[in-house]
């Protein structure tokens, strides 16, 4: 009799340990945590964060009115040369024809930057292109930051001269 007394009490003290234990602080509803009151209103953003229409159109379609924000200079289409030879010269070639690259054999639609049906849009459509994507061209708008793409766009500019 002494043993079911004995697990009958180990029963009960493992059965009020388990119940203790739910109640930890970790445990609680999201309702029950400290958080700050809805109407101090959002966050601020954080620091060096520029707003969403800072970044420039994200639509072609609605992109062709929208200005290069980078300004019309020698430097500025120097570093998007640059730019233009790491991420787009391997597929639209130096000339930006597409036909001197080392993919036109491979891949013969590639857009010819040069010609008059790209020179024929805004800036931010090339910009929009350029963050997007097409069903051709991977989307950069993660790997090359906003001014950067604006450089890009500002040699490209130049390809038609």
């Amino acid at each position: 009799m002494r043993i079911d007394r004995w697990i009958v009490a180990a029963a009960l003290a493992s059965m009020a340990c388990a119940a203790i234990a739910c109640d930890w602080p970790w445990r609680h509803d999201m309702a029950d945590q400290p958080s700050a009151s809805a109407d101090r209103g959002p966050r601020p953003p954080a620091q060096g964060a520029s707003p969403l229409a800072a970044r420039g159109p994200a639509d072609p379609g609605d992109a062709d009115q929208v200005p290069n924000r980078v300004p019309l200079n020698a430097a500025e289409i120097d570093a998007g040369r640059q730019l233009y030879a790491i991420y787009c010269v391997p597929c639209h070639g130096a000339s930006g024809t597409g036909t001197d690259s080392a993919v036109a054999k491979y891949f013969p639609r590639v857009g010819d930057l040069a010609s008059a049906d790209v020179q024929k849009h805004g800036d931010g459509w090339l910009y929009a292109i350029i963050t997007t994507g097409t069903p051709l061209m991977p989307a950069y708008g993660h790997e090359i930051d906003a001014r950067e793409r604006w450089q890009i766009v500002r040699f490209v500019r130049t390809m038609a001269r």
